[in-house]
């Protein structure tokens, strides 16, 4: 969870297959894009956007055209 603007750590595995220096991630978080700040096989870290309505939405990595598994994510009230 996370408000506008909040940099966020995500922890897992496989993010980016080892290979992370060549592959290309994007970051979702409902319909919105969020910036990646860092970028790792086991760990990034996202910016909240602040075009989100705040409550709960899903959010989804893609690397190199495959998508994660949704999980959860709350937006926090401002």
């Amino acid at each position: 969870m996370g408000g506008y603007g909040a940099v966020v750590t995500i922890a897992g595995e496989r993010m980016c297959d080892g290979d992370c220096a060549h592959a290309a991630g994007e970051l979702t978080i409902g319909d919105a894009r969020a910036t990646l700040t860092a970028f790792a096989d086991t760990s990034l870290q996202m910016v909240v956007p602040d075009v989100l309505p705040p409550g709960e939405a899903s959010i989804v990595l893609t690397v190199n055209d495959t998508a994660s598994n949704a999980l959860s994510f709350v937006v926090l009230v401002p």
